[in-house]
Protein backbone atom coordinates (compact mmCIF):
# COMPACT_ATOMS: atom_id res chain seq x y z
CA UNK A 1 0.00 0.00 0.00
CA UNK A 2 0.87 3.49 -0.81
CA UNK A 3 3.07 4.63 2.30
CA UNK A 4 4.14 1.61 3.66
CA UNK A 5 8.07 1.31 4.24
CA UNK A 6 9.42 -2.01 3.60
CA UNK A 7 12.34 -3.24 5.36
CA UNK A 8 12.93 0.48 6.86
CA UNK A 9 14.37 1.26 3.52
CA UNK A 10 11.63 1.12 0.86
CA UNK A 11 8.71 3.76 1.10
CA UNK A 12 6.14 2.64 -1.27
CA UNK A 13 4.89 5.89 -3.31
CA UNK A 14 2.54 4.32 -6.30
CA UNK A 15 0.94 1.23 -7.35
CA UNK A 16 2.37 1.15 -11.40
CA UNK A 17 0.19 -2.38 -11.80
CA UNK A 18 0.15 -5.83 -11.90
CA UNK A 19 0.60 -8.55 -14.13
CA UNK A 20 0.51 -12.69 -14.00
CA UNK A 21 3.39 -12.66 -11.47
CA UNK A 22 3.20 -9.78 -9.27
CA UNK A 23 3.10 -6.26 -9.25
CA UNK A 24 4.58 -3.11 -9.74
CA UNK A 25 5.31 -0.08 -7.96
CA UNK A 26 7.56 3.43 -7.81
CA UNK A 27 9.24 3.37 -4.15
CA UNK A 28 11.88 5.77 -2.73
CA UNK A 29 14.97 3.93 -1.71
CA UNK A 30 15.62 5.62 1.63
CA UNK A 31 19.57 5.06 1.14
CA UNK A 32 19.70 5.34 -2.78
CA UNK A 33 16.22 7.65 -4.32
CA UNK A 34 13.51 6.67 -6.63
CA UNK A 35 13.55 3.28 -7.74
CA UNK A 36 10.77 0.49 -9.12
CA UNK A 37 9.63 -2.63 -7.03
CA UNK A 38 8.85 -5.83 -8.83
CA UNK A 39 7.13 -8.06 -6.31
CA UNK A 40 6.09 -11.61 -7.16
CA UNK A 41 2.94 -13.22 -5.29
CA UNK A 42 3.42 -15.20 -1.93
CA UNK A 43 1.62 -17.91 -3.66
CA UNK A 44 5.14 -18.23 -6.31
CA UNK A 45 7.41 -18.58 -3.61
CA UNK A 46 5.70 -21.96 -2.92
CA UNK A 47 6.52 -23.34 -6.54
CA UNK A 48 10.78 -23.85 -6.60
CA UNK A 49 10.50 -23.65 -10.43
CA UNK A 50 9.08 -19.73 -10.63
CA UNK A 51 10.88 -18.85 -7.58
CA UNK A 52 14.18 -20.02 -9.72
CA UNK A 53 12.50 -18.09 -12.77
CA UNK A 54 12.68 -15.05 -10.39
CA UNK A 55 16.06 -15.67 -9.34
CA UNK A 56 17.15 -16.44 -12.66
CA UNK A 57 15.60 -12.92 -13.96
CA UNK A 58 17.50 -10.83 -11.60
CA UNK A 59 20.94 -12.39 -11.93
CA UNK A 60 20.77 -12.37 -15.22
CA UNK A 61 19.48 -8.80 -15.92
CA UNK A 62 22.13 -7.74 -13.06
CA UNK A 63 24.60 -8.53 -15.76
CA UNK A 64 23.92 -5.73 -18.23
CA UNK A 65 24.69 -2.18 -18.04
CA UNK A 66 23.72 -0.25 -20.58
CA UNK A 67 21.53 2.90 -21.00
CA UNK A 68 18.53 0.91 -23.47
CA UNK A 69 18.46 -1.78 -20.62
CA UNK A 70 17.02 -1.18 -17.52
CA UNK A 71 19.24 -1.88 -14.63
CA UNK A 72 17.96 -4.06 -12.06
CA UNK A 73 19.99 -3.40 -8.25
CA UNK A 74 18.93 -6.50 -5.69
CA UNK A 75 16.42 -9.07 -4.74
CA UNK A 76 14.95 -8.83 -1.19
CA UNK A 77 12.84 -11.14 0.94
CA UNK A 78 10.09 -9.97 3.07
CA UNK A 79 9.15 -12.70 5.58
CA UNK A 80 5.77 -13.12 6.25
CA UNK A 81 3.76 -11.31 8.72
CA UNK A 82 1.36 -14.13 9.70
CA UNK A 83 3.09 -17.67 10.97
CA UNK A 84 2.86 -20.73 8.27
CA UNK A 85 2.49 -17.86 5.60
CA UNK A 86 4.79 -17.42 2.38
CA UNK A 87 7.17 -14.63 2.32
CA UNK A 88 7.29 -11.95 -0.65
CA UNK A 89 10.18 -11.39 -2.88
CA UNK A 90 10.64 -8.15 -4.43
CA UNK A 91 13.63 -6.57 -6.54
CA UNK A 92 14.74 -2.96 -6.93
CA UNK A 93 15.27 -1.52 -10.46
CA UNK A 94 15.87 1.85 -12.24
CA UNK A 95 12.49 3.48 -12.17
CA UNK A 96 11.64 4.76 -15.42
CA UNK A 97 9.40 7.15 -16.33
CA UNK A 98 7.39 6.89 -19.38
CA UNK A 99 5.27 4.67 -21.07
CA UNK A 100 5.35 1.55 -23.40
CA UNK A 101 6.39 1.56 -26.60
CA UNK A 102 3.04 -0.47 -27.08
CA UNK A 103 1.11 2.51 -24.93
CA UNK A 104 2.82 5.22 -27.23
CA UNK A 105 1.91 3.37 -30.55
CA UNK A 106 -1.74 2.79 -29.36
CA UNK A 107 -1.97 6.03 -28.39
CA UNK A 108 -0.71 8.06 -31.49
CA UNK A 109 -0.30 5.72 -33.94
CA UNK A 110 3.07 4.74 -36.21
CA UNK A 111 5.95 6.70 -35.76
CA UNK A 112 7.37 9.00 -38.69
CA UNK A 113 10.66 7.26 -40.12
CA UNK A 114 12.82 9.44 -39.06
CA UNK A 115 11.78 8.95 -35.29
CA UNK A 116 11.17 4.85 -35.68
CA UNK A 117 14.85 4.16 -36.96
CA UNK A 118 16.01 6.64 -33.77
CA UNK A 119 13.71 4.00 -31.31
CA UNK A 120 15.05 1.08 -33.42
CA UNK A 121 18.54 1.88 -33.60
CA UNK A 122 18.53 2.11 -29.54
CA UNK A 123 16.73 -0.78 -29.24
CA UNK A 124 19.41 -2.83 -31.74
CA UNK A 125 21.94 -1.00 -28.69
CA UNK A 126 20.16 -2.66 -26.00
CA UNK A 127 19.88 -5.78 -27.48
CA UNK A 128 23.77 -5.76 -28.62
CA UNK A 129 24.82 -5.63 -24.79
CA UNK A 130 22.17 -8.14 -23.40
CA UNK A 131 23.72 -10.56 -26.02
CA UNK A 132 27.56 -9.66 -25.16
CA UNK A 133 26.53 -10.32 -21.75
CA UNK A 134 25.29 -14.09 -23.58
CA UNK A 135 21.99 -13.72 -23.23
CA UNK A 136 18.90 -13.96 -25.32
CA UNK A 137 15.83 -12.32 -23.87
CA UNK A 138 13.23 -14.14 -25.88
CA UNK A 139 10.51 -11.82 -24.95
CA UNK A 140 11.10 -8.17 -26.91
CA UNK A 141 7.86 -6.52 -27.47
CA UNK A 142 6.22 -3.69 -27.28
CA UNK A 143 5.13 -3.87 -23.83
CA UNK A 144 8.43 -5.03 -22.70
CA UNK A 145 10.49 -1.53 -24.23
CA UNK A 146 9.68 1.67 -22.30
CA UNK A 147 10.12 5.49 -23.88
CA UNK A 148 11.44 7.28 -21.34
CA UNK A 149 11.43 10.97 -21.69
CA UNK A 150 14.37 13.58 -20.87
CA UNK A 151 15.71 16.45 -22.00
CA UNK A 152 13.61 16.65 -25.45
CA UNK A 153 14.26 13.23 -26.85
CA UNK A 154 13.18 9.85 -26.14
CA UNK A 155 15.05 6.61 -24.99
CA UNK A 156 13.85 3.41 -25.56
CA UNK A 157 15.06 1.05 -22.91
CA UNK A 158 14.65 -2.79 -22.64
CA UNK A 159 12.45 -4.21 -19.77
CA UNK A 160 11.48 -7.78 -18.29
CA UNK A 161 14.14 -10.58 -18.12
CA UNK A 162 11.62 -13.11 -17.04
CA UNK A 163 11.89 -15.51 -20.35
CA UNK A 164 15.38 -14.70 -20.78
CA UNK A 165 18.38 -17.32 -21.30
CA UNK A 166 21.58 -17.66 -20.17
CA UNK A 167 23.87 -19.00 -22.98
CA UNK A 168 27.25 -19.34 -22.12
CA UNK A 169 30.39 -19.30 -24.75
CA UNK A 170 27.55 -18.51 -27.68
CA UNK A 171 28.65 -16.54 -30.44
CA UNK A 172 25.29 -14.48 -30.48
CA UNK A 173 26.97 -11.05 -29.72
CA UNK A 174 29.59 -11.33 -32.77
CA UNK A 175 26.78 -10.07 -35.17
CA UNK A 176 25.99 -7.12 -34.40
CA UNK A 177 22.22 -5.48 -34.39
CA UNK A 178 23.56 -2.43 -35.50
CA UNK A 179 25.00 -3.82 -38.53
CA UNK A 180 21.48 -5.47 -39.97
CA UNK A 181 19.65 -2.01 -38.84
Amino acid sequence: AEGVVLLHRFRILRLLGSGGIGGDGEAEDLELGRVALKTIRPQITGNPALLSRFRQEVQLARRVTQPNVCRVHELFTLEAALPGALPTLFLSMEFLEGITLAEKLQRDGPYPWRQAEVIARQICHGLDAIHDAGIIHRDLKARNIMLVEKNGGCRAVLTDFGLAIDTPGSQIGRASCRERV
